[in-house]
């Protein structure tokens, strides 16, 4: 009796069973059956007739199934016990041995653990067998009663000894223990045993009795071969009709895909006594595919991929073609023997149905396997597709909720979420709506590319959850909304609001290598004080984000009265690049002065908007619009190019003067800005010496790597570079250094405190030390007094510029308002380092 088990591996315990089942047997031939006795009566069968006779029974088998696993069964003990009978107990073990091994070596092709296993097992049952034999028999002769009993004793032993030994293995297997496969096992075995061993001994009868019988013995017994093949094969087809049957009463029991997945699987393998099924369905629309496959351990395993490979032995079944493969030719399945059969709904195949690695093993699949296999796959695809279509209804129903009320990009709620959450804190308690508007987003966009700046938002999304704890919104390109709890005044909204702030512009982020600084604005609204709806107080919110961008502040509380200035920001916004081109937005010149002698050595361009309803637009509104409407570039070089002209014509009048102008960090993100300088300093025939870009040094912190290559090429062009606002930055010490500049300007807001004897100048001190050890001029922005001008000049500022020595003016009054204030013009600015 030999096992059709899962083969899935060798675990170590079966080949430790196979080593002690070698062992016994040698141990019992040694000891004990090399010396017993061979028969004193009848003919004698030479050892190689009962080999020839041991392989034609391996050969002509009959299988009966079991639940899960088969037993195969052969008519091995018709030479069974002809050889106790007729043959020495050696010969009877070498012949068993050698006809059996060779057909498991030559037909079969069984190699290793295996092979070890099935000798070691007709050695033990060949060595036990004739010990019983021989001990129950005695003197008595082979054909006698006696010697029946014997024979049939030995032989039933040896098969319930083949019987347990065989469900052991199947258990260390991996395959599990169930005591009705061996029932059936121990059942059919002895059924087989009985009749083989009967037809075996009536041979025995017939030949010490009357020989000339015999062709009539041989016809029964071919008879009753032929009858368990027939047994075999409507036993067979009875348990497969059942098992059909039983799947398509219980296909559409479930509805949960995995269950019907399992289902659909273990029927394959038990109607067609497989090791292993596979399930193979294709992606549809808005579905994934599917590919598991179930062994004989009960798991279901994903395999990777679902799309035929030319290779795939199964390929025509995608096609709609069912296929049978044999265990050769390159294309041929790994496991053997194996068959597919489309999956198909509505006329299309979707997939298909594999079963491999057969338990009789040497027995392929027949065309009526395929067709009751196609029976099967056509009720699987139903059962597969209901399962799957309540798969897909629920998946979509659950992702249409989350789109419905998610944003896309982040993850985080939509404004549609985001008013609804609102609104429920409205009914139970005080809170604020913060509005995020993030800065430079246009920039990374721009520069880095769309995928970049969506990296950077889902960035900013994360740091505005955590700090948060989870109430936020994007609402749109680079606008956020935090919904803050528990707040019970205007102070404490503001606080939080820029506790938020800190955490979008805390770090900088880094995307495809590149650090980028990330600012932003903040409008602030209460709840209940400045709305009850969620739009309402969003809309408040952003009203506040756009005060506060155009105050220059980061956080901004909403007031009922900001309405008028949205109003405004909408008018210039949608007016601005018109009037860039009408000359209506140019530069006005405000007067630098060496500190010590009060000589005019420069004027810094500082742009105005003259606008027909609102008079004049100060910088800061201008560059916010700007910057809302991307016209930041365009500003920046009509304010160059305007200044560079007017610098050309006073030197026309014998004015030469140094001229500076504002640059923002867009600008200098633009890798095209130092050849639009270098145009307009040949168009206007300017100096580059006598012109300097200022950028402030948050500016700069913003992107340093980037900064720090643009600016070495406009300094290498020869022109002065100045760092705006020092000291209200970070982190500015570690690149003032390898920063080309020439000149550092102290922030107004130190400058201012001056006017106060009793306030420290201790900031301003360092500045000064530090920028002329670094071999900078020091230019003290703010200067409004007198007495600020004389304490600057005394700690060592090098330039001024403030009110006390000229406001901004128009180009056509900057000489009479020298000439007012009696200041004389020098043309040298006291630039400590070469632009080079």
């Amino acid at each position: 009796m030999e096992a059709g088990a899962a083969r899935t591996g060798e675990p170590v315990a079966v080949r430790l069973l196979s080593a002690l089942l070698c062992a016994a047997a040698l141990a019992l031939l040694a000891l004990h059956v090399v010396h017993l006795p061979a028969p004193d009566s009848g003919p004698r069968l030479p050892w190689w007739a009962l080999a020839v006779a041991f392989a034609c029974a391996e050969v002509f088998v009959v299988h009966l199934p079991t639940s899960r696993n088969a037993h195969s069964h052969t008519l091995r003990e018709v030479p069974a016990v002809l050889a106790l009978a007729f043959a020495s107990p050696d010969a009877y073990v070498v012949a068993s041995l050698l006809g059996s091994g060779l057909v498991l070596i030559l037909r079969e092709r069984q190699r290793g653990t295996k092979l070890v296993f099935n000798l070691g097992l007709y050695a033990l049952e060949a060595a036990l067998t004739v010990s019983i034999y021989t001990a129950l028999l005695g003197a008595a002769d082979g054909a006698s009663p006696r010697g029946w009993l014997a024979a049939l004793a030995a032989l039933l032993v040896a098969d319930i000894l083949g019987a347990a030994l065989v469900t052991l293995v199947i258990v260390l297997d991996g395959a599990g223990f169930e005591p009705a496969i061996l029932r059936e096992a121990v059942t059919a075995g002895f059924a087989a045993a009985i009749a083989n061993s009967c037809a075996a001994l009536l041979i025995v009868v017939v030949v010490s009795e009357r020989p000339a019988a015999l062709p009539l013995l041989g016809a029964l017994i071919a008879v009753l071969f032929v009858g368990y093949r027939v047994h075999a094969d409507l036993a067979r087809r009875y348990s497969r009709v059942d098992t059909l049957y039983r799947f398509v009463g219980t296909a559409g029991a479930s509805v949960e895909l995995d269950d019907a997945v399992r289902n659909v699987l273990e029927a394959a393998r038990d109607l067609l006594g497989a090791v292993r099924a596979e399930l193979v369905v294709l992606p549809g629309p808005g579905q994934q595919g599917i590919h598991v496959v179930l062994e004989a351990d009960q798991q279901l395993r994903p395999l990777v991929g679902v799309q035929s490979e030319e290779s795939d032995w199964w390929r025509p079944a995608l096609e709609g073609r069912a296929v049978i493969a044999c265990g050769q030719g390159p294309d041929a399945p790994a496991a053997g023997t194996a068959m597919a059969a489309p999956v198909s709904t509505g006329g299309q195949t979707v997939g298909a149905l594999l079963v491999s690695d057969r338990l009789f093993e040497g027995e392929g699949y027949r065309p009526e396997d395929l067709k009751m296999f196609e029976a099967l796959a056509a009720h699987a695809a139903m059962a597969l597709q209901n399962a799957r279509l309540v798969d897909r209804l629920r998946a979509e129903a659950a992702a249409r909720d989350h789109e419905a009320r998610h944003d896309p990009l982040t993850g985080l709620a939509n404004r549609r979420e985001f008013v609804k959450r609102v609104e429920a804190v409205v009914e139970h308690g005080r809170a604020a709506v913060v509005l995020v508007d993030l800065d430079e987003f246009k920039e990374v966009n721009d520069t880095l590319g769309h995928d970049a700046g969506d990296e950077a938002l889902r960035e900013m999304g994360r740091r505005l959850a955590y700090a948060a704890g989870g109430h936020v919104a994007r609402l749109g390109g680079d606008e956020f909304a935090v919904l803050l709890t528990g707040i019970d005044d205007a102070g404490t909204a503001l606080a939080r609001a820029a506790d938020v702030l800190d955490v979008v512009r805390g770090a900088p982020v880094e995307v495809d290598g590149v650090r980028v600084f990330v600012g932003g604005t903040v409008g602030v609204a209460l709840v209940p004080a400045h709305g009850t709806t969620g739009d309402e107080l969003l809309a408040n919110a952003d009203i506040a984000t756009q005060a506060a961008r155009a105050a220059g502040v980061p956080v901004e509380l909403y007031e009922p009265g900001d309405e008028q200035a949205r109003r405004r920001r909408l008018v210039l916004a949608a007016e601005m690049a018109a009037a860039i081109e009408r000359g209506d937005v140019q530069p006005w010149f405000q007067p630098k002065a060496h500190a010590h002698s009060g000589a005019v050595c420069a004027v810094e361009a500082l742009v105005r908007w003259r606008h027909p309803v609102y008079g004049i637009v100060p910088p800061n509104e201008i560059l916010a619009v700007a910057e809302r409407t991307g016209l930041v570039r365009k500003l920046t070089d009509h304010v160059l190019e305007s200044a560079l002209a007017q610098a050309a014509a006073w030197a026309g009048q014998g004015l030469d003067i140094a001229v500076a102008v504002n640059i923002t960090t867009l600008d200098l993100a633009d890798d095209d800005l130092p050849l639009v300088v270098d145009q307009l300093l040949r168009e206007t025939g300017v100096p580059a010496g006598r012109l300097t870009l200022e950028i402030t040094e948050s500016g700069i912190m913003r992107d340093p790597e980037r900064c720090l290559a643009v600016l070495h090429r406009l300094a290498a062009a020869g022109l002065k570079l100045s760092v705006d606002d020092f000291g209200t930055g970070y982190s500015s010490l570690a690149y003032l250094e390898r920063l080309p500049l020439n000149e550092v300007k102290v922030d107004r807001s130190f400058v201012q405190r001056l006017a106060d004897w009793k306030h420290d100048d201790t900031v301003i001190r360092f500045t000064v030390d530090l920028g002329h050890a670094l071999g900078l001029s020091v230019v003290a922005e703010g200067v409004e007094n007198a007495l600020a001008w004389e304490r600057l000049a005394a700690i060592g500022v090098d330039v001024i510029q403030g009110y006390h020595l000229g406001r901004p003016c128009p180009a056509d009054e900057l000489a009479p308002l020298l000439q007012e204030r009696g200041l004389r013009l020098d043309g040298t600015c006291p630039y400590r380092r070469s632009a080079a």
